[in-house]
């Protein structure tokens, strides 16, 4: 059934709009749900006379709030860009999961006081089948909406914002599966088992919940793309027999299917440059259209011919490699001199270096001269935006 609710309301996805289409079919479904346990809860509660039944239902009708959050957030999300936001507003989708977030962390700290109440001031707990009927439907319930929210996050490839709507439909589950346990077990124990089970089950939430807004704020805080399109970037870019080299990339992550993507690309500097220029123009274009990204080159002019140059770019890369394989060098530029010879370039360092950029600049140029005094390199240390 959920795939056919993909199918009808999400429909083609090649088409533009895919992503909000799914992400709001998913709110509406998790809204439709909590009304529809609210309703049936709060029959059986009036019926029955049971606070409790009551209680769980006006909670119900309390989640459809990130629900309509996430309704909110892809929206938004899909609005065009505008004079204010010029990248568009495609974050709004992680910020709806931020909010998501804080939701499940505060329904885990209220589980936490409630499930600590009970320990600290036991009440008797009275077996009743209607209670215990509405909360096995509602697990029921709770259930299916998880796994709809699932197939609704592959459908997407992927969203931490549905993500964090399935995990509050799942610790849901888990909150009233502790008072459908304590309910039948209320008739044989005599300790507040329910409290226990709670203290539990709310760290289970909380620790869930810690782990959800991370991973939602993580990419409006920035993080490294995906390997997978690096690589496809720097094939894609080589393909082109007039590029030599690539460089300085940054990927720049404005919400699901807006990214724009900046790199130097390296030309032999014989090059006509005109030519170079409208090789790097039609780079720019064809590799967009087909990755779905927006793609920005600098032209980088490098000389090759020069049996000189590559000699002395040779001896950097060698030397590169015997402190540390994973240095990496780029825009290499050579000034020669009878007695001073300047070797000007960029290194590549990784993060995880215990040594400062000062202290790296200080090694190479050090063994630089051990191996010809009359080396003068100029350095630059740069860390990648690649992770």
């Amino acid at each position: 059934m959920v795939r056919f609710f993909i199918r009808k309301f999400g429909g083609d996805p090649e088409r533009p709009g895919y992503r909000q289409r799914v992400g709001i079919l998913s709110g509406i479904v998790n809204v439709l749900c909590n009304i529809f346990l609210f309703i049936i809860k709060l029959i059986i509660g009036m019926v029955s006379g049971s606070v409790a039944v009551t209680a769980d239902a006006f909670n119900n009708l309390s989640d459809t709030g990130s629900a309509l959050v996430t309704i909110a957030g892809f929206q938004l999300s899909n609005k065009a860009p505008d004079q204010k936001h010029p990248f568009g507003y495609g974050r709004t989708e992680y910020v709806a999961g931020v909010v998501v977030s804080v939701l499940i962390l505060m329904v885990g700290f209220q589980f936490v006081q409630s499930s600590v109440d009970k320990i600290l001031h036991p009440a008797k707990v009275e077996f009743n089948l209607i209670m215990l009927i509405a909360l096995l439907a509602a697990v029921a319930v709770k259930l299916w909406m998880g796994y709809a929210n699932s197939a609704f996050g592959k459908a997407m490839g992927g969203s931490s914002t549905v993500k964090a709507v399935m995990f509050d439909s799942l610790s849901d589950v888990a909150t009233t599966t502790v008072a459908i346990i304590s309910l039948v077990l209320s008739r044989f124990v005599g300790f507040p088992i329910d409290g226990y089970l709670g203290v539990l089950i709310a760290l289970a939430v909380l620790i869930g919940g810690i782990k959800i807004l991370l991973d939602t704020i993580s990419p409006l805080l920035g993080q490294p793309p995906s390997p997978e399109l690096v690589t496809n970037i720097r094939e894609l870019v080589l393909g082109y027999e007039e590029i030599v080299g690539i460089h300085d990339i940054v990927i720049h992550n404005y919400g699901a299917n807006r990214v724009i993507a900046t790199l130097h690309a390296e030309v032999p500097a014989n090059n006509d440059i005109l030519f170079a220029h409208e090789i790097i123009d039609r780079a720019e274009r064809e590799i967009g259209a087909k990755l779905g990204i927006t793609v920005l080159m600098h032209l980088d002019p490098i000389v090759t011919d020069d049996q000189r140059v590559n000699e002395m770019r040779q001896i950097v890369v060698n030397t590169l490699a015997e402190i540390n394989p994973e240095y990496d060098m780029h825009d290499f530029r050579m000034l020669d001199g009878r007695q001073q010879i300047n070797l000007i370039f960029d290194v590549l360092v990784p993060y995880r270096m215990e040594m400062s950029d000062k202290q790296v600049e200080e090694e190479i140029i050090q063994r630089l001269k051990c191996k010809d005094s009359r080396f003068h390199p100029i350095i630059t240390v740069d860390k990648s935006f690649l992770g």
